[in-house]
C-alpha cells in the first residue's frame, strides 16, 4: 500500500524469482546428494540394517498388552512407530545437507529414546520433557544438535550454510555428514531395542536370532566409532 492508501499493482513476473530459486536449490542438492550413499559407506549399511530389524519386528502379529499397561506401551509404542515414519526425512536433509534441519529432526529421534525409556523404568511424566540427565552417554553431542537445530551456534551455522561463499546454496561436509549420521544411527537402535520389547519375537526371547545378529554388527560398529559411550561434538 502507497502514501495515497491505493494498492499498488502486484506485478506476476515478479514470482518467478521462486521458480529461479528453487530450480537453484534443486541443481545443487542434486549434485551434492549423488554421492550420498557412497560417502556413508558401511554407515548406510547399518541404517539398512537397522530398517530390517524394525520391519520384520513391525511384521509379527500384535501381542495384547496387560490391561494395566495399555497407557504407557501404547505411548512407547506411538513413539516408534513416529521415529520410523521420519526416517526418510533425515535422509533427506542430509542428503541436501540442510545441517540445521536434519539437526531438528535427529534431536527429536534422540529425545524420543530416552522418553520411552523413562516411560520403561516409571520415570517419565506426561507431557515433560526428556530427562536430559539420561543423555550422558551422548557427551557434548546434545549439545552440539540442539545449538544447530535453534540456529544460536554461530560458527558451526555459518559453515553448515555456506554463507561465507554464496550464501544459499547448501554446503556438503562430509565430516558432520558422517557424524550427524552416526547419532541417528544411535537414536535407531534405541528406537528398534525399545520395538522389540513391545513386540516381542516369542515368550523368552524380543528379537529373532537375525535380528540380534544384524543389531549387534550395528552396534560393534558404532561402538568403534566411539557413538556408545561419552564422545565430543563437532568442534565447531
Amino acid at each position: 500500500m502507497g502514501e495515497s492508501g491505493k494498492y499498488l499493482k502486484l506485478d506476476a513476473e515478479f514470482l518467478g524469482y521462486s521458480t529461479v530459486l528453487k530450480q537453484q536449490f534443486a541443481e545443487h542438492r542434486a549434485l551434492i546428494s549423488k554421492d550420498f550413499e557412497e560417502r556413508l559407506g558401511v554407515l548406510y549399511d547399518a541404517q539398512t540394517a537397522l530398517l530390517a530389524c524394525l520391519g520384520s519386528i513391525y511384521s509379527r502379529p500384535d501381542r495384547e498388552f496387560p490391561l494395566e499397561e495399555v497407557t504407557i506401551k501404547v505411548h512407547r509404542a506411538a513413539i516408534c512407530s513416529s521415529v520410523t515414519q521420519g526416517i526418510e526425512l533425515v535422509e533427506i536433509a542430509l542428503r541436501a545437507a540442510n545441517y540445521a534441519q536434519a539437526a531438528a529432526l535427529i534431536r527429536q529421534e534422540i529425545e524420543a529414546v530416552e522418553v520411552a525409556r523413562g516411560l520403561r523404568q516409571g520415570l517419565q511424566k506426561e507431557g515433560k520433557t526428556p530427562r536430559l540427565k539420561a543423555l550422558k552417554h551422548l557427551g557434548k553431542n546434545y549439545g552440539f544438535l540442539s545449538s544447530l537445530a535453534h540456529l544460536s551456534r554461530s560458527p558451526a551455522l555459518i559453515e553448515a550454510t555456506n554463507i561465507l561463499n554464496t550464501g544459499i546454496d547448501p554446503n556438503l561436509n562430509s565430516g558432520l555428514e558422517n557424524h550427524m549420521f552416526c547419532l541417528h544411527l544411535v537414536a535407531l537402535t534405541g528406537i528398534t531395542i525399545d520395538l522389540a520389547e513391545l513386540h516381542p519375537f516369542s515368550d523368552t526371547e524380543y528379537m529373532s536370532q537375525q535380528e540380534q545378529l544384524w543389531l549387534q554388527s550395528v552396534c560393534g560398529m558404532l561402538d568403534k566409532k566411539g557413538f556408545l559411550s561419552p564422545k565430543k561434538a563437532p568442534s565447531n
